[in-house]
């Protein structure tokens, strides 16, 4: 997997700035804490990537989305062709229709 394709949502990134400044309140009401938040927000920025990368976990949630997503226009689908059952098999018929009147006369 090329590292270009990983990102992250805007919902990921808005939760890591949020704890960005969240620093901010460790640091005036429980700085005991810093030392293990620090640590935390030096994993979630830097070493996150590639752990996702590295173990396979992202691969396997892209797969996940694929295949909910190809669940999902499945049953789109379904619901199209069976709401429009007659237009399709009209412009069927007028491609066949239209197909044969394209084709070489032989003589």
């Amino acid at each position: 997997m090329r590292r270009e394709n990983f990102e992250y949502g805007p919902l990921a990134r808005g939760i890591f700035i949020v704890m960005l400044w969240g620093v901010w309140i460790f640091v005036f009401v429980a700085p005991f804490y810093l030392v293990y938040y620090v640590p935390l927000l030096l994993f979630v920025g830097l070493g996150l990537k590639p752990f996702l990368i590295k173990t396979g976990m992202f691969s396997v949630y892209q797969n996940y989305l694929l295949k909910r997503d190809e669940r999902i226009n499945e049953t789109l689908k379904k619901g199209y062709r069976s709401r429009n059952s007659k237009k399709l098999d009209k412009a069927k018929y007028n491609r066949e229709k239209m197909r044969k009147a394209l084709e070489p006369k032989h003589k």
